[in-house]
């Protein structure tokens, strides 16, 4: 047993012996200080990391909230658009009343209502002679000075047509 007892003191004293050179060394220090500053930058790390996500979260929450401002803002200007549409086509409800178009007819255009006699009823038949006769008209005026007088019915009917719209309506009958 004595030399186990020997053994034993030997380990204690060699372990004894080894820690004072780490101490003397500074290796055990350097490796607590080590250790430490690792806990130190984990923390730092860990809270860096929470301050850029939390600054996101406020960023992305102006984003949302100027958006939504911006949303409200379109929607009063779509609001007001609305009303003016609707205040715009009340005007020209108002402007387009066949009584304010009579009116006008006849306070600035000189129009009177034609007398019983003045009413003439054009058959189809004549409407579309007229119409053709109106047709050929322009026709042969673009052809220039060729047919200087090709059919005196037509220019007849012209001037039937310009002295009746003097002061009188045209109509017709379906």
């Amino acid at each position: 047993m004595a030399m186990t007892e020997h053994a034993y003191s030997y380990e204690a004293a060699r372990s004894f012996e080894d820690r004072r050179i780490q101490v003397l060394d500074g290796s055990a220090a350097r490796k607590r200080a080590n250790a430490q500053r690792m806990q130190k930058v984990k923390l730092a790390v860990g809270v860096v990391a929470v301050l850029v996500y939390l600054l996101g979260v406020v960023f992305m929450e102006a984003k949302i909230t100027i958006a939504g401002t911006q949303i409200n803002t379109i929607n009063a200007q779509i609001s007001d658009l609305q009303q003016q549409s609707a205040r715009q086509d009340l005007t020209i409800g108002a402007l387009s009343s066949n009584e304010r178009i009579e009116t006008y007819a006849m306070t600035y255009l000189n129009m009177v209502y034609p007398e019983a006699d003045r009413v003439y009823y054009l058959g189809e038949e004549t409407s579309l002679n007229i119409a053709a006769g109106l047709n050929q008209q322009t026709a042969t005026s673009s052809e220039s000075d060729e047919i200087v007088d090709e059919s005196t019915l037509w220019t007849a009917i012209n001037d039937f047509m310009s002295n009746f719209f003097g002061n009188t309506a045209l109509a017709t009958s379906e």
